[in-house]
C-alpha cells in the first residue's frame, strides 16, 4: 500500500479533498511502487497523472478527477509496441460498508446486481490504489492495431513472417459442376 495513495477520511473537510497523483508503475521504475503494469500487458512510460477530488457528502465518498499517462501497448497483429495515452475521467462513489452486515446464521440476505456493483469503504483509512488499478485495468483498450495496419481491411492483412498469402484451390470448386436431382432418385 503506497502511504500518499491512502487517505485518512477524519481528514476530507465539508468543501472536499484535492490529492494529487503521481506515482510510478512498477515495470522499470520502482519495485515498491503499487501498480503491476506486467499484469495489465503495458509498457508504462513514465507516471501516472492524476489529480482527484474527494468529497464526503452524508457518509458517500464521491471521488473524481481525471487519470492520465503514456504506455505501449503490444499490436494486435504485428506485436510490435504501440504508443498510447490513457485519458479517462474518474468518477466514483463510495457508500459506508455496514458493519459486517450483521450477518448471522438464520439470515438470508438475498442480493441484486446492484448490490454487488457498488463500491464501499470501512475504516479510518481509503486506500486509493486498487480503485486507481481498477479504473486503468477496466479502460484500456482489449488490443490496439499499429498506424500501417489501420486502414487495411481485416481479410488482407498477413502475419508479420509471411510475405504474400498463398493463393490455394478452394477444394470445394470440383462440387460445383454436381448436379443433384431433386426428386431424390439415384
Amino acid at each position: 500500500m503506497s502511504e500518499h495513495l491512502t487517505i485518512r477520511i477524519e481528514e476530507i473537510k465539508p468543501e472536499g479533498k484535492r490529492l494529487e497523483v503521481r506515482e510510478a508503475f512498477l515495470a522499470g521504475k520502482s519495485p515498491e511502487g503499487p501498480f503491476d503494469s506486467r499484469e495489465l500487458e503495458i509498457t508504462v512510460k513514465g507516471e501516472i497523472w492524476a489529480d482527484l477530488d474527494i468529497e464526503k457528502i452524508a457518509g458517500v465518498l464521491r471521488i473524481k478527477g481525471p487519470v492520465r499517462f503514456d504506455y505501449e501497448m503490444p499490436c494486435a497483429r504485428s506485436n510490435e509496441p504501440v504508443p498510447c495515452t490513457f485519458d479517462e475521467r474518474l468518477d466514483l462513489a463510495l457508500s459506508k460498508a455496514e458493519s459486517a452486515l450483521r450477518e448471522s446464521a438464520e439470515d438470508e440476505v438475498e442480493l441484486s446486481s446492484a448490490d454487488l456493483e457498488e463500491w464501499t469503504y470501512s475504516g479510518e483509512e481509503l486506500d486509493l490504489t486498487p480503485i486507481l488499478y481498477e479504473h486503468i485495468a477496466i479502460n484500456l483498450p482489449v488490443k490496439v492495431v499499429a498506424e500501417r495496419f489501420r486502414d487495411a481491411p481485416d481479410e488482407v492483412w498477413v502475419d508479420a513472417g509471411q510475405e504474400e498469402a498463398e493463393e490455394r484451390e478452394n477444394p470445394f470448386s470440383a462440387l460445383k459442376g454436381l448436379k443433384i436431382d431433386p426428386s431424390g432418385s439415384k
